[in-house]
């Protein structure tokens, strides 16, 4: 569904210390719409968008990911190429690379303490993530990172291997292992790949091979480590890399329709289909640098947002790290797990598809598309405003 130069949507003067653009570049920030999908609802009001039908009579769909940051909490062997990479910064003397190096040594000597003592390592839950999904008879998209040369790493960047252990289902298996049967048992497999790919297609055409290589079949999805976009450039990399789908297009400091709508999309020269992130769990929860919710208004939240997405039958894309549930902090990781448990018992109630990433977007493309490419052809975008008075519920900031 080609739209619109979402350009004209964001101010690009300045980025946020991840050198993302976020909500409060927004131009929809300045009427509160964020947290509203105004261009569906202002389409549906007017009678341009036709009632959506997903299967088995769904009403809206809500597509399920994971994005694979650690593998393991206790892990030496990414503490060890956190150190590599720091080092290689520190040299530079950025601080970024000095800080870094301090925190890898002490995680490392934190790893080697535990392993030497032969502690259950918190991270390894993967099994707990499939046997949640499972009670709703869901599937989920895992995206995994794989490695990249030295030279081209960013402080942030994933630092695990994919022959690194783990233990899933009782047994002790290498990372290409877990890829291996998340694939058998019926779930996406994805990549999360570096933080250049965003702007490096040889990069990024890399670390697909090593993931097609795993599977018996090449994977169609990604998503850019945190949430990495331009959206002049990535689109047209994702597209010539061979995904199908994309579910980056979001904002790292805030929950909300950084596209205006729920539906998937095309970018503007790419035949990549981008299913736009709605919900991502550390935006709701991380105190500093995010939203900062506690767990009542996080379910309010998500019960907000779940019901403007059901109104117009879009695509509720979420994202929760896998670790999230890791009993690191216990208080932390109840909040997390409950709040995903809320979302999918309200998605089962609200009448949801729940599937997968790859899998909203082939029933999208393969049912829904040309429907809703028509409707979104003529929209005129200059006039943020008139799409305030599409809104059933006034969109004031101080709803939560």
């Amino acid at each position: 569904m080609g739209m619109f130069d979402f350009r004209s949507l964001e101010d690009h003067s300045f980025k946020t210390e991840w050198g993302t653009l976020d909500c409060y570049n927004h131009r929809a920030s300045a009427y509160h719409l964020t947290l509203f999908p105004y261009f569906d609802a202002y389409l549906k009001k007017n009678g341009l968008i036709p009632s959506v039908q997903w299967p088995q009579g769904k009403r809206f769909c809500l597509a399920l990911s994971h994005d694979v940051d650690n593998i393991g909490y206790y892990s030496l062997s990414e503490k060890l190429n956190m150190i590599k990479r720091s080092l290689s910064q520190a040299r530079g003397l950025k601080k970024a690379g000095v800080v870094a190096l301090i925190r890898s040594c002490l995680q490392w000597g934190r790893g080697a303490k535990n392993k030497v003592l032969s502690r259950t390592d918190p991270y390894h839950c993967f099994e707990k993530w499939l046997e949640i999904e499972d009670r709703y008879r869901a599937k989920s998209t895992f995206f995994f990172s794989t490695p990249v040369p030295l030279e081209l790493q960013e402080i942030e960047d994933c630092a695990y291997l994919l022959e690194d252990y783990l233990q899933f289902d009782g047994e002790k298996i290498q990372v290409t292992d877990l890829m291996r049967q998340l694939n058998q048992r019926g779930w996406e497999v994805g990549l999360h790949p570096a933080i250049q790919t965003h702007k490096n297609l040889a990069l990024l055409e890399q670390q697909k091979k090593m993931i097609d290589k795993i599977l018996p079949q090449p994977i169609q999805s990604v998503r850019q480590h945190f949430l990495m976009f331009d959206p002049m450039t990535t689109p047209q990399i994702h597209s010539r890399a061979g995904f199908s789908f994309d579910s980056t297009y979001g904002f790292n400091k805030q929950v909300g329709f950084r596209a205006g709508t729920s539906f998937p999309f095309y970018f503007q020269d790419s035949t990549t289909l981008e299913l736009p992130l709605i919900i991502q769990d550390v935006s709701m929860f991380r105190h500093l640098s995010a939203m900062g919710l506690g767990l009542t208004a996080a379910k309010e939240l998500i019960g907000q947002i779940m019901q403007r997405v059901a109104n117009v039958g879009g695509v509720m894309t979420v994202l929760w790290h896998p670790n999230t549930i890791a009993a690191v902090d216990p208080e932390y990781a109840e909040m997390y797990l409950k709040a995903y448990e809320f979302l999918l018992d309200l998605a089962q109630k609200e009448g949801a598809w729940i599937t997968s990433v790859g899998e909203a977007g082939r029933y999208f493309k393969e049912n829904l598309e040309p429907t809703v490419k028509t409707a979104f052809q003529d929209l005129d975008v200059k006039d943020l405003g008139k799409f305030v008075s599409c809104m059933t519920e006034p969109p004031f900031p101080n709803r939560l």
